[in-house]
């Protein structure tokens, strides 16, 4: 297929249909409509299969169906592995010299951009060689993409990161239209009567914890779901490790991420965990490096200070879509260190920095030093107060069915 029918194929709107998506919509659907206000570029990245594309195609329909942007002024194309960076210019160019009418703001959505070296240099030449107060640029991508240094350096001042996460738990309400969904809206509903449903919450937010944390999960077959989360990690381990960081060992990459998995939330220590695998150091800080480059674990330390962190302790949680794949606790408290993985999530969401506190026996799990805010989970039917003190900050507990529970978090 030539790269005129790959691009046409690509784009229904010119053929006046719309992208056969979800009516509901994520969270961050709003923010990313509201971008389209700003001349800057428009990033949005995260792990696999957690909606990007979909999101693309939502603000594309959106745009043509209620602000009625003719179809000819939005490009959209989804990048694959091992094209070269002209191939990027020659979309555009085909864009520009066939379907474009001349002098009118344009809308261009490249999805999955990332696959192909050396992108962030023909994305700068694009955006620099384009009215900016008549172009828009949308850019998908895994989050090693955002940190990379040279993209960093290319498009320094031309974008504004948006990251999402897997669902939370009030879209999966939404998207499985569950009757429980009112049960959680704060307009509808006061705390106490909410709190009075936290159990039946409760039983839904286990199942959620479980499989419904990929959009695309919540229509499968229960027999199907597994074999796609596995799937998901693999290409992640050892076709995207292997794309973006050229590894060359993802058996040891799997490996160390099956560890982690079986020890989510626990503090890891760099050097024990190599002696314990036969890895090199080196190899072991690297790869934990990449396992959170690509959104399938978080770090969190115990200090804010960037040279104390090199030598401080750090808790590794793996991404909430995993949080109970091979844990090695008994059921109830692989939950609880799997919820510890979704507020993570929520609060990583609020783009504040989060540590930990730990203090001989004393721990507390989540700390927001800018808001002053301490966060314990604590995610099980009866559980004793922590006695911690913590002189700055406000101590909330994010409990099964207290006064804050974590599904309503």
């Amino acid at each position: 297929m030539n790269i005129q029918s790959h691009i046409v194929e690509q784009n229904l709107q010119w053929k006046g249909n719309l992208f056969p998506v979800p009516l509901l919509k994520r969270d961050l659907f709003d923010k990313l409509y509201t971008s389209l206000k700003s001349p800057l570029i428009t990033f949005l990245n995260g792990p696999r299969r957690v909606g990007k594309s979909v999101l693309l195609k939502q603000i594309i329909n959106h745009l043509v169906s209620r602000n009625s942007i003719s179809p000819s002024r939005i490009l959209f194309f989804e990048f694959s592995p091992r094209q070269k960076k002209e191939f990027i210019w020659n979309v555009y160019l085909y864009f520009k010299q066939n379907i474009l009418q001349n002098g009118q703001p344009i809308f261009l959505f490249f999805d999955e951009v990332q696959t192909i070296p050396g992108f962030e240099i023909t994305i700068k030449e694009i955006y620099d060689n384009l009215d900016q107060t008549k172009t828009k640029i949308f850019v998908t991508g895994s989050p090693s993409m955002s940190y990379k240094r040279k993209m960093a350096e290319s498009l320094a001042g031309r974008f504004i990161p948006y990251r999402l996460f897997p669902l939370n738990f009030r879209e999966y309400l939404r998207l499985q239209e569950s009757s429980l969904q009112s049960k959680l809206d704060d307009q509808d509903i006061d705390n106490l009567t909410r709190i009075g449903n936290a159990e039946q919450l409760n039983l839904e937010f286990k199942r959620f914890l479980s499989w419904g944390r990929l959009p695309q999960m919540l229509f499968m077959p229960e027999n199907e779901r597994v074999y796609y989360l596995d799937s998901s990690i693999d290409q992640t381990i050892t076709k995207d490790a292997f794309d973006y960081f050229n590894i060359q060992n993802p058996s040891a990459l799997s490996a160390l991420f099956a560890y982690l998995c079986q020890n989510n939330g626990q503090i890891i220590i760099k050097e024990n965990l190599s002696k314990a695998s036969g890895i090199s150091l080196t190899t072991v800080t690297n790869y934990l490096d990449v396992l959170e480059l690509m959104g399938l674990t978080y770090t969190v330390y115990n200090s804010t200070n960037s040279i104390v962190k090199l030598n401080s302790a750090r808790k590794i949680y793996v991404s909430s879509m995993f949080g109970l794949k091979n844990s090695k606790y008994d059921p109830q408290t692989a939950f609880g260190f799997a919820a510890e993985s979704y507020v993570l999530e929520r609060l990583l969401e609020r783009n504040q920095l989060i540590t930990f506190y730990r203090n001989r026996n004393k721990e507390v799990d989540f700390l927001l030093p800018k808001s002053k805010i301490a966060y314990e989970v604590k995610y099980r039917p009866e559980f004793q107060q922590p006695k911690v003190i913590l002189p700055d900050f406000e101590l909330k507990i994010l409990s099964y069915s207290g006064s804050l529970p974590v599904c309503l978090f």
